[in-house]
């Protein structure tokens, strides 16, 4: 439906935090982009995005890494009239979290991958990129502590945002309880319970909570 639309992939990224400020952080953050959306040449060459959140841990501090990863539809015309630079897009971040401190981010232009067949607007791997876990696998099984924390500072955040038409071609509903419960009850049997952690669904209080078995 919109044949000529071009793409670009953009990461947004902020200093380490404490795991414990986390929520705040991203609270920062969320704020932050929506200022950065409504920018006046942002706003007129930008269709709609993709957003999602991913949270890598330091393995030396043990802090938290939290970024964004969006994918920008952006007007056919962008990369002749309009276009923004990385050096723009650098000072737009940084205006948009209200802070003098200089921010890393990394913008490209998505092109077609001869890796993937049939994706000729080359969005096959970033599509991957913003759709892959919020969190690596081998960050949640460093640090039980780590883990429970990053748990409570993630509960209730949205970790998938959409804007502009994007809206209309993505579903971004959440699970159902029911399947969420579901899920919870498969057998596990036979799995290694060494390092393992055990949490148990409080339905009067609608949430899980971490016990020793």
């Amino acid at each position: 439906e919109h044949p000529t639309t071009r793409f670009i992939f953009l990461t947004l990224t902020v200093p380490n935090c404490p795991i414990t400020e986390l929520r705040d952080t991203l609270s920062g953050m969320s704020k932050g982009f929506d200022r950065l959306m409504k920018r006046r040449d942002v706003k007129r060459n930008v269709l709609g995005y993709v957003r999602s959140m991913e949270v890598t841990r330091n393995p030396d501090t043990g802090y938290a890494h939290p970024h964004f990863h969006v994918i920008l539809a952006v007007k056919p015309s962008y990369f002749h009239h309009g276009y923004i630079s990385q050096a723009k897009w650098v000072s737009y971040w940084q205006e948009s979290l209200q802070t003098i401190e200089n921010r890393i981010v990394h913008v490209k232009a998505i092109k077609p991958n001869p890796k993937y067949l049939n994706d000729p607007l080359g969005l096959t791997s970033s599509i991957m990129e913003v759709a892959k876990y919020c969190v690596k696998h081998t960050d949640m099984i460093v640090d039980g502590d780590w883990l429970v924390e990053l748990t409570t500072q993630l509960n209730a955040t949205k970790h998938v945002v959409l804007g502009g038409l994007i809206k209309q071609y993505v579903n971004s509903s959440e699970p159902k309880e029911d399947d969420i419960l579901k899920a919870s009850d498969e057998d596990t049997t036979g799995l290694d319970e060494l390092g393992l952690l055990f949490f148990y669904w409080n339905k009067y209080q609608k949430n899980y909570f971490h016990c020793d078995r």
